[in-house]
């Protein structure tokens, strides 16, 4: 069984070429979610700033 490539432990998944275990994949999963949480609230600012600068503010959701 292959090992984890950050900690040793028994690999389950595979991410990116990496072979992780659950732990591992876990930390990985968390920070995606946590970049894509600021990478939506980075695109809910541009499109306030967008309809404000057109006079339009709260036209889309």
């Amino acid at each position: 069984m292959p090992k984890c490539s950050q900690c040793g432990k028994a690999a389950m998944f595979e991410v990116g070429g990496h072979a992780l275990c659950l732990g591992c994949k876990a930390k990985v999963d968390q920070m995606w979610q946590a970049e894509l949480a600021a990478n939506v609230g980075a695109l809910n600012f541009a499109l306030g700033m967008a309809e404000a600068q057109v006079g339009l503010p709260g036209m889309f959701p």
